[in-house]
């Protein structure tokens, strides 16, 4: 089990990229701003962007699972066996999950004496609260959230979501099985984290759960929002309703349709694992593609574009935590086993192998290839070190994960001498490449398209020129041959926006809106980039029209407030004020902004009562 958050939640917006000043009585400035150049820089192609067919993988299978109560009919045992699995127990709703957390004697913690959690189970359900005490102690705010999922089995620690209009959030709290305590998520540090506002994206939760449910906008769930909650069969096998039917005719004709990876060639294989087992450094759609999309039996870069490369371990001994399937793949054991090692070599999808029986069943594995040349140590040296003589204890030890806090993760690299070895240092001209040689195989325009957005995004995380310009190169090339490629289009708007190419980033932007009018990231570029060039009228429609499709966006709240308030429209500035301070009361400036209004209205108990709370988070919120 991997703890939920370590996953990359980077495309959730442009915060990094749009930043919106309230000043006293509104909005002084609206501008994008440039970091400093990042350090990394990405060698140049080799080859040039060839128009091709546009590639549609055929993903019109929902209809065709069944779910995993309907494997269970004929499949009870291993089923039920599957179901104490870490994979059977990805995620539930709360309440349901197997009690492992304390929420009766240490359901709360500081980090830092001023930021309280708290996790309160009440007969309406569980809520996480975070509470900011000012400098004498006394309550500046107290936001609380109602939990609704529980992602994680447990075996390292579990994170939580809630639901807010459809888009799920994660809670900054989370629990650690090492230490059974609660602390802040991965990902959350204090002073200044996302709080309640970190929305988890389809891109995550496809590998956390069974069969998600969306709409048609993106990232934004049905009711409920999953079919499937946790891992199901039919992640592994494939649709099932079609080997259901094979097997209730009188007469079956053909082959049975379900997939059994142990019966794919090597490649097919291990993609059934890899589809939520390698992170690397960028995952994309195929044209045509969707989250959850994969279908075992295919290969993964009919769906994914997965970039790979650098250390996967750092100079101090730690590791990634989504990193298991790079380590074993450098390993000489895989290396030298022509594809018959892989994933369930050791591991049994199916169960849960209790941790008194692990050091032995890896130990059978590993003397099926060196019962003739073993440890060159005898064993009763071994078992000084080791009592039950370990394989693993010496070549895959435990090691940090330097993206989860409080967790240990197994180095899947196999070395015959852990403490002396390391991985090859990563150059920092180095360019990533498409996990298991995926290039050799695609055309070169999908191998473009996937390398122009990996740089649109490192753009975007870095505000970086240098990146902007080597996505722009490339995807402009992309998108002569494919002008409906939304994704392309959209990320073509940002490095446009970044480089400082207003009119030709507004331009993209326009023709992604006339193809889909609800993207959120599109609208509010469009919308700052309109309002930067004092396009008043349109700049606000489009952020109203941004509200509207996403109304959980404390900022642009905030933005919209002080826009309103420079237009005069000082009562619905309040209101938006209010909005913004109700989803997030940890920003002083939306307070202190509030009191001017009021003092504008001439409310002054208001205005004395949002001042106050301004000056005591801020204070509150000063790193002491």
């Amino acid at each position: 089990n991997i703890m939920f958050g370590l996953c990359r939640l980077t495309r959730t917006g442009i915060v990094s990229l749009i930043v919106i000043i309230v000043a006293a009585g509104g909005i002084a400035v609206w501008k994008l701003f440039e970091a400093p150049e990042t350090r990394q820089t990405v060698t140049e192609l080799s080859r040039d962007v060839v128009s091709s067919p546009s590639y549609e993988l055929q993903t019109d299978t929902l209809t065709r699972f069944a779910g995993s109560d309907r494997c269970a009919e004929c499949h009870a045992e291993v089923t039920a066996n599957y179901h104490s699995s870490g994979m059977g127990q990805s995620m539930c709703r709360i309440g349901s999950e197997t009690p492992l957390e304390d929420y009766d004697q240490h359901n709360s913690f500081s980090p830092d004496g001023r930021h309280y959690y708290s996790i309160v189970r009440t007969a309406e359900g569980v809520f996480h609260h975070e509470r900011l005490a000012d400098i004498d102690g006394k309550t500046v705010y107290d936001q609380a959230v109602k939990i609704e999922f529980v992602v994680g089995s447990g075996t390292q620690g579990r994170s939580y979501l809630f639901n807010r209009n459809g888009m799920l959030y994660m809670s900054p709290i989370g629990w650690y099985a090492s230490g059974g305590k609660w602390d802040l998520s991965p990902g959350f540090k204090l002073p200044f984290h996302r709080r309640f506002s970190r929305r988890v994206p389809s891109e995550c939760l496809e590998c956390h759960s069974g069969q998600m449910n969306l709409t048609s906008r993106t990232d934004v769930f049905d009711d409920p929002p999953f079919r499937e909650i946790a891992i199901g069969c039919e992640r592994c096998h494939g649709p099932g309703v079609n080997h259901i039917e094979f097997h209730q005719r009188e007469e079956s004709v053909g082959s049975d349709p379900i997939i059994n990876p142990s019966r794919l060639d090597p490649g097919r294989r291990e993609d059934v694992c890899t589809q939520c087992h390698l992170s690397g450094e960028g995952r994309f759609l195929r044209d045509g593609s969707h989250f959850g999309g994969f279908l075992p039996g295919t290969r993964l870069e009919d769906t994914y574009l997965i970039f790979v490369g650098g250390k996967r371990t750092t100079d101090d001994g730690r590791t990634r935590a989504v990193s298991q399937v790079e380590q074993m793949r450098s390993s000489r054991c895989y290396l030298g086993s022509a594809g018959r090692m892989g994933c369930t070599t050791c591991h049994d999808p199916h169960s849960r192998t209790p941790k008194e029986e692990q050091s032995a069943l890896y130990r059978s594995q590993c003397l099926t290839c060196h019962l003739d040349h073993g440890c060159v140590l005898e064993e009763s040296e071994r078992r000084i070190r080791q009592a039950d003589d370990s394989c693993i204890a010496c070549h895959m030890p435990r090691l940090d994960a330097s993206d989860v806090p409080h967790t240990t993760q197994t180095d899947h690299r196999i070395l015959r001498l852990p403490q002396t070895s390391s991985s090859p240092k990563s150059q920092p001209d180095d360019a990533p490449e498409l996990y298991d040689d995926a290039e050799t195989r695609l055309l070169q325009i999908v191998v473009a398209r996937a390398r122009g957005l990996w740089l649109a995004e490192r753009a975007e995380r870095y505000t970086s020129r240098n990146f902007a310009q080597q996505a722009l190169q490339i995807l402009k090339g992309v998108v002569a041959s494919r002008p409906s490629d939304v994704e392309v289009l959209e990320a073509l708007g940002t490095c446009s926006a970044i480089d400082g190419r207003t009119e030709e980033a507004l331009s993209y932007c326009t023709r992604v809106l006339a193809m889909d009018p609800d993207r959120e990231r599109t609208l509010l570029t469009a919308a700052t980039l309109q309002l930067n060039r004092g396009k008043i009228e349109t700049g606000r429609r489009l952020l109203e029209d941004y509200l509207e499709v996403q109304p959980n966006d404390a900022t642009a709240w905030g933005r919209y407030s002080g826009l309103l308030s420079q237009l005069n429209e000082t009562q619905k500035a309040i209101d938006a004020a209010r909005k913004s301070t109700d989803l997030d009361p940890s920003n002083p400036r939306t307070w202190s902004h509030l009191a001017e209004l009021y003092q504008r209205i001439g409310d002054e108990q208001q205005e004395e009562v949002c001042r106050d709370l301004g000056r005591r988070v801020q204070i509150s919120k000063t790193p002491q």
